[in-house]
């Protein structure tokens, strides 16, 4: 595998130190630093992000966030462009998920990820547009 897009959870898990996921997601998001891996980064997972970061009142952990993904050759943002868009009603459509779940699919496929890596047991329902996997899952591929 060379990119995956990561969905919000990946990186919620790794903040907040959520088990059982954390080191799973942590180790994923260490190979995407250490440059072994690409991710692809929905805007929306940004938007995601930052609101937990304001809802916290940590301005400054929201800056480094996005510094970081802003920052880093190893990370590629995803804006929700009018392809986007349109590829995130078909996939709404067609299977029923949420909109933000839908466009965050949509992301993944306009920006050629070959997975996306996720721990909401919703996203399955998007798995006919792009393949699902746990940051388990991934990391069992990447060996």
């Amino acid at each position: 595998m060379e990119a995956v897009t990561l969905d919000t959870n990946v990186f919620v898990n790794v903040k907040n130190e959520e088990r059982p996921f954390f080191e799973h997601s942590k180790k994923l998001l260490d190979l995407i630093d250490d440059g072994k891996l690409k991710a692809i980064v929905p805007s929306l997972v940004i938007a995601e992000m930052c609101v937990g970061y304001l809802l916290h009142e940590d301005e400054e952990g929201m800056r480094a966030f996005v510094f970081h993904i802003a920052g880093s050759p190893h990370y590629r943002v995803v804006q929700v462009d009018l392809e986007v868009a349109v590829l995130g009603a078909r996939i709404r459509a067609e299977t029923g998920a949420r909109l933000p779940d839908a466009l965050i699919a949509a992301s993944a496929v306009v920006g050629g990820a070959e997975a996306l890596v996720t721990h909401d047991e919703e996203m399955k329902k998007v798995s006919k547009f792009v393949r699902v996997l746990t940051a388990e899952e991934a990391l069992a591929l990447l060996g």
